[in-house]
């Protein structure tokens, strides 16, 4: 990972953040076609590490994934590897953790 890449993450966060819609119920599939799209986004940026235009694409995409409720163990074990690789560098909010929570939270009572 790029410094650059943390740093355009990390600022990326916080605008997220507060935006980020409080859903109740997490979408499957919903979590999936974003992953599909960062995905995608980021084996574009990695092909061309100097575009600024294809890292600012992929950390849109990332900024989505986080934002959204994960569905699933997996989707938290993503979110929580991404802050971690963003982490050097850049302020993680308390809000950023919190919707980590939530969905460990939402799990956890789900079963």
């Amino acid at each position: 990972m790029t410094d650059r890449r943390s740093l355009i993450a990390g600022l990326a966060l916080a605008p997220i953040v507060f935006a980020m819609p409080r859903a109740a119920h997490a979408s499957t599939s919903a979590w999936d076609m974003a992953m599909s799209e960062y995905l995608v986004a980021r084996k574009a940026s990695d092909a061309s590490p100097f575009s600024d235009e294809l890292c600012d694409a992929m950390v849109e995409a990332e900024s989505k994934l986080l934002a959204l409720p994960g569905p699933h163990i997996r989707a938290v074990e993503w979110k929580l590897s991404c802050l971690q690789d963003i982490a050097e560098g850049c302020v993680i909010t308390p809000e950023a953790i919190g919707r980590v929570l939530a969905d460990v939270r939402r799990l956890v009572a789900r079963g």
